[in-house]
């Protein structure tokens, strides 16, 4: 479900937003490591980090689907060339 973010940029789209975010998370670790606040450096990089394996969670989870559904295409094919066999014999025996 969409939330609502008055201040936010791009509007009800959330995949620009959570990169609007990474991005400023990175920009703003930056600024905390120069001005030598390292436990706001230290925080804005875990949030990046953060970023970072939810992003590839994603991706795997993306992964797996994609594989489950090419072993299902795969499983059919197997079962379709198995039915026409059967039919072919069966119908060559006549």
């Amino acid at each position: 479900m969409e939330d609502s973010v008055q201040e936010a940029f791009h509007k009800k789209e959330q995949v620009s937003r959570t990169l609007e975010y990474a991005f400023d998370d990175y920009a703003l670790s930056v600024v905390a490591k120069g001005l030598n606040k390292t436990d706001d450096y230290r925080k804005l990089k875990q949030a990046t980090q953060q970023l970072r394996i939810e992003k590839q969670e994603a991706e795997l989870q993306e992964l797996q689907q994609l594989l489950t559904e090419r072993r299902l295409e795969l499983d059919h094919a197997q079962v379709r060339k198995q039915v026409v066999s059967e039919w072919l014999a069966n119908n060559h025996q006549q």
